[in-house]
Parts: C-alpha cells; sequence; structure tokens
C-alpha cells in the first residue's frame, strides 16, 4: 500500500550501498507529496558527512509540509 503521507527521500552521490534510480524510484510507492534531493560530496551516512546539508533539506521539508 502507498504510503499517503508527504515523503522526502534523500540519496548522497557517494553511496556505494544504495542507487540513486533505487532512492528516486521510491516515489512510485508514495501516494502523498514526494521529494527527491540529491546530496553531493557525502557517502552512505549523509548526515554525518553533510550535517548542514541534510538539516538544511529537512527543515525546508517540514516547513513545506506543516
Amino acid at each position: 500500500m502507498p504510503e499517503s503521507v508527504p515523503v522526502m527521500g534523500l540519496w548522497s552521490t557517494g553511496d556505494r550501498f544504495l542507487t540513486e534510480r533505487s532512492m528516486s524510484g521510491t516515489g512510485e510507492y508514495v501516494a502523498g507529496s514526494w521529494r527527491y534531493e540529491r546530496v553531493e560530496e557525502a557517502g552512505h551516512w549523509l548526515q554525518l558527512d553533510q550535517p548542514e546539508r541534510v538539516n538544511e533539506l529537512l527543515l525546508s521539508f517540514f516547513k513545506e509540509n506543516s
């Protein structure tokens, strides 16, 4: 069953375990709003590698959906 709440998918260019296509394709399983963001210069643990960028994206997402 598709998720009906707003969803944001984050993918990092240095992720060795998840492909961009896998993450961007997740929108097919979302019935609510879907937002996809690509984070440059980060690995699989993008929140550790680019914390400022991840926080900026999260705050923006929360603001859009509050």
